[in-house]
């Protein structure tokens, strides 16, 4: 059972994370309150052998139509000027794998475009190297560096229930690649996407050389970031690690996740750490246009200190 999960097309993989999440609405332990309560509007259907999906709370994804083209101008305004210095040739892959999916190009496409920028500049680049991000949704980020870096290997690491998401719309973009669903040490990772769930991800050997994670640590559990923490650690030497949370978050059952208390050390090497110039604020399409997330959102760069 476990052979044939690693070897089964992109569609295969979503129809066992629907059977295994959503057939029963099971929530897993490593789900905190904050996904207890925004995933009861995640929702997933098949009729007719026709996939349909909507999340709330990890991407800002709506479909391509000609009255949302209308509707979205003042937020096309708002993203010409955030990205009127970055890279040309990266932002027109984002618009290029946004419109592969059917998507809008939104504020959350614009924030992926700065981050891999940004990446691409400490790091060199990609290319034969492994990438993993901890929370995508709707397998956006790890697109668009995969479309930047063909030979890295992308690994996406989520709760089920929202890695259904990520396998759809990366399968979507890149419906020749292969795409493998990890869940022992025994398995290879594929050459392209790898997905692993949360719930079993201390069970994968992953060797990662990069390891990403924007705003979703801040929705996690003190206990399951620190695990995630001991998992980067635990990667060869060297390891990079790109986080961009909030800096403090209270979760629906009262729980505080605060950035300084992720499992940082004096001892990691940092080559950033400020407020992310581009996590601060998003635009709206009704007046005031313009709105500021609820705390302040830092981003840090580090290379970790191996356990």
């Amino acid at each position: 059972m476990q052979e044939s999960a690693s070897n089964c097309s992109a569609s295969e993989i979503v129809d066992r994370l629907y059977a295994k999440y959503y057939e029963n609405n099971r929530y897993s332990a490593e789900t905190s309150s904050h996904w207890r309560k925004y995933g009861e509007f995640q929702k997933v259907a098949k009729l007719d052998g026709v996939w349909s999906m909507s999340g709330v709370g990890f991407g800002d994804y709506a479909p391509t139509t000609l009255a949302r083209k209308i509707f979205y101008l003042p937020t096309n305004i708002y993203l010409y000027f955030m990205l009127r210095l970055a890279d040309r040739g990266i932002v027109r892959l984002a618009r290029s794998l946004a419109t592969r999916v059917g998507r809008m190009f939104s504020y959350d496409i614009a924030r992926n475009i700065l981050t891999s920028e940004l990446l691409k500049r400490y790091s060199g680049g990609f290319e034969g190297k492994t990438i993993a991000i901890i929370g995508d949704g709707y397998g956006a980020l790890g697109s668009l560096l995969k479309a930047m870096f063909p030979t890295a290997r992308v690994i996406y690491i989520n709760l089920g229930r929202t890695l259904l998401f990520d396998v759809f719309y990366t399968a979507l973009a890149f419906p020749s690649f292969d795409h493998k669903l990890i869940s022992d040490t025994d398995m290879p990772l594929s050459d392209d996407f790898s997905y692993v769930e949360a719930e079993g991800v201390r069970n994968v050997a992953l060797h990662a050389d990069m390891f990403i994670n924007i705003a979703s640590m801040q929705e996690m559990n003190p206990d399951v970031i620190s695990e995630y923490f001991s998992i980067m650690r635990s990667q060869r030497g060297g390891t990079l690690f790109y986080c961009c949370n909030r800096i403090k978050k209270e979760l629906p059952d009262g729980a505080i996740s605060k950035f300084v208390d992720y499992g940082w050390k004096d001892s990691d090497e940092v080559l950033l750490d400020e407020l992310c110039p581009w996590h601060q604020h998003a635009p709206k399409n009704r007046p005031p246009f313009v709105y500021r997330f609820d705390g302040p959102t830092q981003h840090r760069l580090v290379r970790m200190e191996s356990s």
